[in-house]
């Protein structure tokens, strides 16, 4: 089946079935997101990309920190103590846009006026799944946050994920 295709019938018909089963049978919200993820990222796995953004969640970094970088990430100061200073290297190395996003609307927003055929988003689940759908027909690949303290901070990114992620899609043809 053509990826677009499939993309199509995974997005439009099974993720909204999927959160409907996750709203009946409460408890399971988490797996069905999950499934919603890796459908989606199976449908994008195979394409490369002249462009691409990563969007991050503000979780990422770390809460005590005075060096706000919701408005620029450019304000990290590389302490090591939050995944940030890994990703700006990663930004530097391939020449990407990274944005950090305080909420689903900044983020939606960002990738209509960055127009790139692809963003790579990092975030929990249940934000992954309502960023997909938001931003569709725009391909996503999604990579999950980790959580170690709980949802919504100090959480982390498998910094080895999003490099692969991001060296693969920037393959040249």
């Amino acid at each position: 089946m053509n990826s677009d295709i499939a993309r199509h019938f995974s997005l439009r018909l099974l993720a909204p079935f999927f959160l409907f089963l996750g709203k009946i049978f409460s408890g399971s919200r988490e797996y069905f997101e999950k499934k919603i993820v890796k459908l989606n990222n199976d449908t994008v796995r195979s394409g490369k990309f002249r462009g691409l953004i990563v969007l991050l969640p503000h979780c990422l970094q770390f809460d005590a920190c005075p060096h706000r970088v919701t408005t620029d990430i450019l304000n990290c100061k590389s302490c090591g103590k939050c995944d940030i200073a890994d990703i700006l290297k990663i930004e530097e190395k391939f020449d990407i846009i990274v944005k950090i996003a305080t909420g689903g609307r900044l983020a939606k927003k960002w990738v209509e006026e960055n127009r790139s055929e692809l963003v790579v988003a990092v975030a929990c689940e249940r934000e992954l799944c309502e960023g997909i759908l938001a931003v569709y027909p725009t391909k996503v690949f999604a990579i999950p946050n980790i959580r170690p303290m709980g949802p919504c901070i100090n959480t982390k990114v498998n910094i080895n994920d999003l490099k692969t992620a991001i060296e693969k899609f920037l393959e040249k043809s």
